[in-house]
């Protein structure tokens, strides 16, 4: 969730532009008791116009980028991203994508790659809880069967680019079965799915599309497009100016089907805090909601305040700048907490600690016997209850924060079938929120969506 990044086209790591001003430990003023009709109102039509202006922009940006008018969008680049690449670079980048396609998965990691095949290399993507570089070549000890079968048959090596740290791995395409005989984590190997070889496969129409205005100075666009019998996403990020700071094409993965399509919870679950809120991320799709890949977080949501045209008061360089920061975060729901993970330092705005529990400061409270709902990124020393206690819904149990995997103060949340976290057999369940209102609108029930105003209805 940084907000302020860049990318440059291809097969490249995250570059974060962070902050050095230190943070202040703080407990935001509580929003309980707030006028929800008028809060709403105050923040939907600069929030919506916000919005339309990320998406006019963002699509013109796309047809030129894909209409071949790359010049024109490189002049309005910033001077950091044309520090990373040419105009030709770009070309070059979108030409890789139109020719000469392998894909392949390991949706049981939540591992997605699409690469471009030249010779003995293939290098491109790798969409997992982000988007990675990869690039491996035949392994020529071992050469590929005699006859081979498909361009690609053999074994192959290479890494993938975690943000600078290689993790090595070997693909075995032997037969037409792919497994990942090696990630050098410790794992057996997994099967592939998905194994497939494009000669060509050009980039098609715009298929959805959105826009989110997350900072004063800039605004998100992400939309995806076709691409063959696949999908490729554009992401986005302008500034208020009109300037182009981010451009990130990369493949879109593709999410096997839901385990838990259809389910309803017998628990009535409420939001897990008090006044307006905003989803930022939240949905069944990746262009929605980037938790989707992971299996566990299917149906996750990440939640923040979102008003005077940021999710921040000021700079947004200390964490306690942020609206959310600090606010009561209450149990979604009765049940017997079964989880608390404290003591997690907490993160400078754009920026994350190393070698951290993702979920960092979190609560995990058993709600039914195959429902588990965890509540992530708390401050630290704020959780307020312990392992086995029983709390009931609305009982506060800490203060949202910016701990884990978290480039900004907010609050995750999301329901899966078992308690560990890191299961791999566990999966996410969707949850259905009761009582609330949605951008001013009361509803008995909904699910929590990208872009939407959410709040707890309270009894008149």
């Amino acid at each position: 969730m940084n907000r302020r990044t860049f990318l440059a086209v291809g097969p490249a790591s995250l570059v974060a532009l962070t902050f050095d001003r230190r943070f202040a430990w703080a407990q935001a003023t509580p929003v309980a008791g707030m006028d929800i009709p008028q809060a709403y109102a105050e923040v939907a039509d600069a929030y919506e116009a916000a919005r339309q202006r990320a998406l006019t922009e963002g699509r013109l940006i796309g047809d030129q980028l894909f209409g071949g008018e790359i010049e024109t969008v490189y002049a309005r680049s910033s001077a950091e991203l044309q520090a990373l690449l040419t105009a030709s670079d770009i070309e070059a980048s979108l030409a890789q994508f139109a020719t000469d396609r392998l894909s392949f998965a390991a949706p049981q990691l939540g591992f997605f790659f699409d690469g471009q095949l030249v010779g003995d290399t293939v290098s491109g993507f790798l969409a997992a809880d982000a988007i990675y570089g990869f690039s491996m070549q035949r392994d020529a000890a071992d050469g590929s069967p005699t006859p081979a079968t498909t361009p690609y048959d053999g074994t192959w090596t290479g890494q993938i680019d975690l943000g600078g740290q290689p993790l090595a791995i070997t693909v075995d395409f032997s037969n037409g079965e792919g497994t990942i005989a090696s990630l050098e984590i410790g794992i057996e190997p997994t099967p592939l799915s998905g194994i497939a070889f494009d000669p060509e496969r050009p980039i098609g129409e715009r298929i959805d599309d959105q826009g989110l205005p997350i900072a004063r100075e800039s605004a998100a666009y992400w939309g995806r497009y076709a691409w063959g019998d696949r999908t490729l996403s554009l992401t986005l990020v302008i500034d208020a100016g009109g300037i182009l700071g981010t451009v990130q094409i990369a493949p879109e993965a593709q999410l096997p089907p839901d385990p838990a399509a259809g389910y309803v919870s017998d628990v009535a679950y409420q939001l897990p805090f008090d006044g307006l809120w905003w989803v930022m991320w939240g949905g069944d799709t990746t262009l929605e909601n980037y938790h989707a890949i992971d299996p566990r977080q299917r149906h996750a949501a990440d939640l923040l305040i979102w008003k005077d045209g940021a999710t921040y008061r000021t700079d947004g360089a200390g964490n306690a700048d942020y609206w959310v920061y600090g606010q009561p975060v209450l149990a979604p729901a009765d049940g017997t907490v079964v989880t608390v993970f404290d003591g997690v330092a907490e993160n400078t705005p754009g920026s994350l600690l190393p070698d951290v529990h993702p979920g960092g400061n979190h609560v995990i409270v058993q709600t039914a016997p195959e429902e588990f709902v965890m509540l992530a990124h708390l401050q630290s020393d704020s959780i307020s209850v312990a392992e086995g206690d029983q709390v009931t819904v609305g009982q506060p149990i800490g203060l949202a924060g910016n701990s884990g995997n978290s480039s900004e103060p907010h609050l995750h949340i999301h329901l899966q079938n078992e308690l560990d976290f890191f299961s791999p057999t566990a999966i996410g369940l969707p949850l259905i929120v009761q009582d609330l209102t949605v951008n001013g609108e009361p509803v008995e029930t909904a699910l929590l969506e990208q872009g939407t105003f959410v709040a707890h209805l309270r009894p008149s």
